[in-house]
């Protein structure tokens, strides 16, 4: 497996891609957390329970099947995971979120 950097250009088009599959999950903000945390900080709250199966992984799990060429999504897909990631998976399978 090589290692890549990933650019916001990259962050950008996963968004273009996810976004009418997914949704934009919520962004919050709770006074009582700021004054928990103290020195003027502000602290924002980003609901990926909100999601489908309640947890980021179905963005990554959308993404990942996104980038599979069409003969990979013709063999298939096979997770061995029984959390989150593999109910993100599921999902995404189910939305064909494939190519």
């Amino acid at each position: 497996m090589t290692s890549q950097r990933i650019t916001f250009e990259d962050v950008s088009r996963a968004h273009a891609r996810l976004e009418p599959i997914i949704g934009v999950s919520p962004v919050r903000r709770y006074p009582l957390l700021d004054e928990l945390v103290e020195h003027d900080v502000n602290v924002f709250v980003k609901h990926e329970n909100h999601l489908p199966v309640n947890t980021f992984k179905v963005r990554n799990a959308c993404e990942a099947l996104l980038q599979l060429t069409p003969d990979e999504s013709e063999r298939g897909i096979i997770a061995a995971s029984t959390g989150n990631h593999g109910q993100g998976l599921a999902w995404a399978c189910a939305a064909r979120c494939m190519a």
